[in-house]
């Protein structure tokens, strides 16, 4: 329904939500290193993928493939986006080149956290940094004890 109100709250040079996804699509291919990466994350065939991004014409239908909401919410589980993310216009501003470092953590919920959970969050990751870049980097799942 959101999507519905949106649409028809602006059409003047609106983008349709198959143009939005295959930017958004674009976007999390950076994300995730490789187009596979996330095919891979998302639980998709990376040929699909390739398929979309290409805009591979279907045999059946005669137009280019679109990517759609199965597949569409399978890409937002995988990277860790909220549900809707692929649908929505992210042009403005919250891209991958903004500095933030996690791609499969949603900014806009990070930054809707408190200064005190913020401050955990960053303590948790330094101390993780610290582990896996000391000499005697433990395995993953166990925990260095001091």
């Amino acid at each position: 329904m959101y999507l519905l109100s949106e649409l028809l709250s602006n059409t003047s040079s609106m983008k349709s939500v198959s143009e939005i996804r295959l930017e958004n699509l674009e976007t999390l291919v950076k994300q995730a290193g490789t187009a596979d990466s996330l095919a891979e994350r998302a639980g998709l065939s990376h040929v699909y993928v390739s398929q979309i991004r290409s805009r591979a014409i279907d045999a059946k239908t005669g137009k280019p493939r679109n990517l759609g909401s199965v597949a569409s919410r399978k890409i937002e589980e995988g990277m860790g986006k909220p549900k809707g993310w692929m649908d929505r216009d992210h042009s403005d501003g919250g891209g991958l080149d903004d500095g933030w470092p996690f791609p499969r953590v949603d900014k806009t919920t990070y930054n809707s956290l408190s200064e005190s959970q913020k401050n955990a969050i960053e303590d948790w990751v330094m101390e993780q940094v610290r582990l896996f870049t000391s000499p005697a980097t433990p395995k993953r799942g166990t925990r260095k004890t001091a």
